[in-house]
């Protein structure tokens, strides 16, 4: 009975930032030594679903402005569902990463709910963007949360002491989101799966990128250079921006200075095969 009232009590406490109802489960709070390579497994898997979610959001933006098959719609609309019910089933015990998945869910129903309108019904679609883009700013706060308590424990190298906060750069290209008017360089978070890059940081010794990281890299490149062309990105400032991009990236997430030349080069080609890529 007595844990079962501090369990209580310690979701009133979290309430400002757990909205789960009902909780009875303790949360962990802090990031220490014991904990940090668990949570920094939990924060890779989370952005791994946000990856998906991203590339989907990608096709069914393409769907909102240029048409397509109701078949290609209901085809999206199936996977973002079935990786919804996986999301769903995710359970963490640290309230950071416990609040993004949580949040990560709503953007999941959200964007499912915005592609069965992708075709046929823009009124839905618009919607819900617009609740998307209020949820996806929660998740992506949440992670920037997570990330700030791993690196107190991690360590980040003297040119990135902070972590970044990246603005909430979604864009529909569509009057409809309220701030698509302001600029037309918008993008989505850039923020590279920093579970995996101290990871393959610690366990790197030579000026090669391990697989991992390299893979990380080029994924996050071309689908940069996919958004950058979708908000009307010109093709003459494609390698300004790349770098650009890169630059904010591997401030967040330090790359060793023997490797930031290579990991440069394999964002811009990346970078520049996605825009060409995009139709």
């Amino acid at each position: 009975m007595l844990r079962r009232v501090k369990s209580l009590a310690l979701c009133a406490v979290l309430a400002f930032s757990v909205f789960a109802t009902g909780c009875t489960k303790d949360l962990v709070t802090k990031v220490t030594d014991k904990n940090v390579n668990g949570i920094v497994s939990d924060y890779t898997q989370v952005y791994k679903y946000y990856e998906k979610l991203r590339k989907d959001m990608l096709s069914i933006d393409k769907l909102r402005h240029k048409g397509g098959s109701e078949k290609t719609a209901q085809k999206l609309t199936a996977d973002i569902e079935k990786n919804l019910t996986k999301v769903k089933d995710l359970d963490y015990k640290y309230d950071n990463m416990y609040n993004a998945q949580k949040y990560l869910e709503k953007c999941y129903k959200d964007i499912k709910k915005a592609s069965e309108g992708a075709i046929g019904n823009h009124d839905k679609y618009d919607k819900n963007i617009v609740k998307f883009k209020e949820n996806f700013g929660e998740f992506k706060r949440y992670m920037a949360l997570a990330r700030a308590d791993i690196s107190k424990v991690r360590g980040t190298s003297d040119d990135s002491s902070s972590v970044v906060e990246e603005e909430n750069t979604t864009n529909t290209d569509d009057a409809s989101t309220a701030d698509t008017e302001n600029s037309t360089e918008e993008k989505d978070a850039n923020d590279i799966i920093t579970g995996v890059v101290e990871d393959v940081k610690n366990r790197n010794k030579g000026e090669e990128l391990d697989a991992d990281l390299e893979s990380a890299i080029k994924e996050n490149g071309f689908l940069s250079g996919q958004e950058y062309k979708a908000n009307g990105g010109s093709e003459a400032n494609l390698e300004k921006e790349a770098k650009k991009m890169f630059d904010e990236l591997e401030n967040d997430n330090p790359i060793k200075a023997t490797q930031k030349s290579k990991a440069k080069r394999v964002f811009i080609n990346a970078f520049k095969e996605g825009y060409a890529d995009y139709q």
